[in-house]
């Protein structure tokens, strides 16, 4: 896969994790950014196993933005819980 290719892919990641990031605002805000991170996070392991990049820094990238998602979903619940 060249560069331009990943370049492509990468820039049509971000959109489409966008429009899942909009959409999932729409139900709750904080689900927005979850859908976001998973999207990305997904397209991202795709095109990093399919790339002769190595695999030990796409899995760190990766690792990093699960953590995000995570910290993201405690966030949501804590709200989600405070409003009951």
């Amino acid at each position: 896969m060249s560069k331009g290719e990943r370049r492509t892919i990468g820039a049509l990641s971000i959109i489409l994790a966008v429009i899942a990031g909009v959409l999932g605002f729409l139900v709750q805000p904080l689900f927005g950014a979850i859908a976001f991170f998973a999207v990305y996070i997904g397209i991202f392991c795709v095109v990093y196993e399919r790339s002769d990049r190595s695999p030990g820094q796409g899995a760190a990238v990766a690792l990093l933005m699960l953590i995000g998602i995570v910290a993201c979903a405690a966030l949501e619940m804590y709200f989600w819980i405070e409003n009951m």
